[in-house]
């Protein structure tokens, strides 16, 4: 998204991201009845709206929505683990990228050891 963000300056172009939460019929039977009767669809829209009209100013941002609030979740990003060349000796977390070894590596990322934010 950072990368449309900036390709679009030029164009007058805005990009951003909406991350609805609402119970659709594509999520009918997933939240119980009190709490699906809060999640209208048409409350989402407003935002939708707005982001597509001229005063919207925003762009790179996301932006969930549910049951009538906002809020602007952030990307971080975990520190790498590398995979090395066979043979290669570049440090304790070099190894030869495989499917048997994959495993290991993505379950240290996800951990999200040591995070930082990589977007405004």
């Amino acid at each position: 998204m950072n990368s449309l963000k900036l390709e679009g300056v030029k164009y007058n172009i805005r990009i951003n991201a909406v991350a609805p939460l609402a119970a659709t019929r594509l999520a009918q039977g997933v939240f119980p009845e009190e709490i699906a009767a809060r999640l209208k669809p048409e409350l989402v829209t407003p935002l939708v709206a707005f982001l597509c009209s001229e005063q919207c100013e925003a762009s790179g941002d996301i932006i969930s929505a549910g049951a009538g609030s906002y809020s602007a979740p952030r990307i971080v990003e975990s520190k790498s683990v590398r995979f090395g060349r066979p043979g290669g000796h570049l440090g304790d977390d070099c190894c030869k990228v495989s499917r048997d070894n994959e495993h290991g590596k993505v379950e240290l990322v996800q951990r999200c050891a040591r995070a930082v934010r990589v977007c405004a």
